[in-house]
């Protein structure tokens, strides 16, 4: 205490009784070890401490001492206190009056407490090792110090690892150890490297932090340090790999499938939570497969699984590779993980192939033909389709139509259509001959994902039948080609010729020829006067006559020959015509017979002529 008082000073001091809660009297300390002074000079001082606004103290209101700690041998509260440390806190006061220690309080020499001190104050430094360790896995530990500016410290330095940087929650069950002091040869340096390694398995990852601690001594201060640098142990977590296994492997574009994915945990520790499990379309796993998704807890002791994600209908709609992605988020002790598209990981799905039906149409009415029929010379017919088992996923390719000349679909098609829609026809082939003919047709996917190329149908045979003409035939008279009716009667000495109107199917030439014959009767019986053969469709019969009297008759027909589309023709109807007898004119001359001379009627002639007549008989 720093008693001043009528302009003079002095200090003494008092205990504190920590059982009584009092202060002792003061003892005033003898001028040899103190010096306590006061300002008697004229004017003011300057005093830095004062509060803003204050004035400064002025004469007999300031004063200074001076204390040797070193000869201050003072036993405080009978505990033998450290020789380092006779006076361990200094703080000046003044009173009102007097040196009661319970006499009113004007103010302190100081804003805050003087801490005075003969102890060294050692600081500490420490290397701990191992500094890293692994979790669940036994790592013998240890921490070493290094003590600087100390004074010949005895005793030891403790150890202990903590959970926490600011060394407030210890490890358990304690890891702890201690070490004495070893002196390094250089001043104030010593070392405490002698604790014994303990054994230590981390259950949860983190820092964690040693503290290193010296209670002090005689001539230390106590001092201590926690994590600094070297002085912490980094447990990490631990990084689990991941393995799937997904189910089922293949899938069937448009065919509802139940999906499902697992997956193990491998190199976890403890690992809490869940794994998460999407399905993707592309094999970095950026492009997701919507509503097919799922999760599972994890189990187990390790390994660790995740098997009982709950299974997903899924329908795909697009062949290909589709890939499970299966991603566990991490907890305290574990690092995230994921995987996409690893072994067993993926479903394979593939294209449907459709099936092809095919119906053929009559083009004259769209109506259907059956297979193997048998149809009109000169028909036109095309040919449609029908998909099936597409699953329900539409077809996006084409159709290809081909058309054969032969009933088998064999050999080289004579037409092809490529790139029809689906549910178009074919090009309308026809008008067809006679022969055999067949279409087929099959689905060509092209770009479609969800579909191959499909087989051709089945073969579709139709034939066309060969057609038998019509014959019918004109008489022409051949004086100026009129027209001569059946059963008419011409005059004698006419001249007549048939002319023969073959009709087969529009749109399919007639390659035969025709037979015209003549009789010699009306009803076109018994063996022809004449038959001729070989002549061209449109051209005339053989011109007949002078014609005498009586009945004739022509008929003609279609005679095929080769010709691959019509069979002959039955004869036309029986051309019946007559020509009738003449009725001539007789005219005379006479002739004398004397010269052959032409006696002209009336004449007379002489006595004794000879006469004779004669006849001119002309055909009606």
């Amino acid at each position: 205490v720093y008693n001043f008082q009528s302009g003079s000073a002095s200090l003494a001091y008092s205990t504190w009784d920590d059982t009584t809660k009092s202060w002792s009297a003061e003892t005033t300390l003898p001028p040899a070890i103190s010096n306590a002074a006061v300002f008697g000079g004229s004017g003011s001082t300057s005093d830095l401490l004062k509060p803003t606004g204050a004035p400064n103290p002025e004469t007999n209101e300031f004063g200074e001492a001076i204390l040797d700690l070193t000869q201050a041998q003072i036993d405080f509260g009978g505990n033998s206190g450290r020789t380092c440390e006779r006076f361990g806190r200094v703080f000046g006061e003044s009173r009102s009056s007097g040196s009661s220690t319970t006499a009113q309080m004007e103010d302190l020499v100081g804003p805050t407490n003087i801490d005075l001190s003969n102890c060294a104050s050692p600081s500490i430094t420490t290397s701990a090792s191992p500094s890293t360790a692994t979790l669940g896995q036994a790592a013998n530990v240890k921490d070493t110090a290094t003590v600087t500016s100390a004074n010949a410290p005895t005793g030891s330095v403790t150890f202990q690892l903590y959970t926490d940087s600011d060394c407030s929650t210890a490890v358990t069950p304690a890891v702890t150890g201690s070490s004495g002091f070893t002196a390094t040869g250089t001043a104030g340096t010593y070392t405490a490297n002698d604790m014994s390694a303990v054994s230590w398995t981390p259950t949860t990852a983190g820092t964690y932090y040693w503290k290193a601690s010296y209670a002090g001594d005689g001539n230390n201060n106590s001092t201590g340090t926690c994590g600094g640098d070297g002085e912490t142990i980094t447990v990490p977590k631990a990084g689990p790999s991941i393995t799937t296994s997904a189910t089922p492997s293949t899938a069937t574009v448009g065919t509802g499938v139940n999906v499902k994915d697992t997956a193990t945990l491998n190199s976890a520790f403890s690992p809490t939570g869940t794994v998460s499990f999407q399905l993707y379309s592309n094999s970095t796993c950026t492009t997701t497969v919507a509503g097919i998704s799922g999760s599972s807890a994890i189990a187990g002791t390790g390994p660790y699984t995740a098997n009982n994600m709950t299974a997903v209908s899924w329908t795909p709609t697009a062949a290909g590779t589709y890939y499970w992605g299966a991603s566990y988020a991490g907890d305290g002790n574990n690092n995230s993980v994921s995987s996409c598209g690893g072994t067993n990981e993926t479903i394979v799905v593939s294209k449907t192939t459709p099936s092809i039906t095919t119906t053929l149409k009559n083009a004259a009415g769209d109506t259907t033909i059956g297979e193997g029929s048998s149809i009109g010379l000169g028909s036109s017919v095309y040919d449609t389709s029908t998909l099936g088992n597409l699953n329900g996923v539409a077809a996006t390719g084409t159709i290809t139509y081909q058309y054969f000349t032969n009933g088998t679909c064999s050999n080289t098609p004579s037409h092809e259509d490529a790139g029809v829609a689906v549910g178009g026809s074919s090009t309308t082939q026809g008008p067809l001959g006679a022969g055999s003919y067949s279409f087929r047709a099959k689905y060509v996917a092209g770009s479609d994902a969800a579909h191959t190329d499909s087989d051709w149908s089945s073969c579709e045979p139709f034939t066309v039948a060969k057609a038998t003409p019509t014959a019918a035939t004109t008489l022409k008279n051949a004086a100026d080609d009129s027209t001569v009716t059946n059963g008419s009667s011409l005059a004698l000495n006419s001249s007549l010729y048939d002319t023969a109107q073959i009709t087969g199917v529009s749109g399919v030439t007639l390659s035969g020829t025709v037979t015209f014959q003549f009789f010699t009767n009306s009803t076109c019986t018994g063996s022809p006067l004449s038959t001729e053969s070989g002549v061209a469709p449109g051209t005339n019969s053989a011109t007949k006559g002078p014609l005498g009297a009586g009945d004739y008759g022509f008929r003609a027909k279609y005679v095929a020959g080769s010709d691959p589309n019509y069979d002959d023709s039955s004869f036309s109807s029986c051309e019946p015509f007559s020509i009738g007898k003449g009725t001539p004119s007789s005219a005379t001359t006479l002739k004398n017979a004397a010269g052959d001379a032409t006696v002209a009627d009336g004449t007379t002639l002489a006595i004794n002529s000879s006469v004779y007549d004669t006849a001119q008989i002309t055909a009606g």
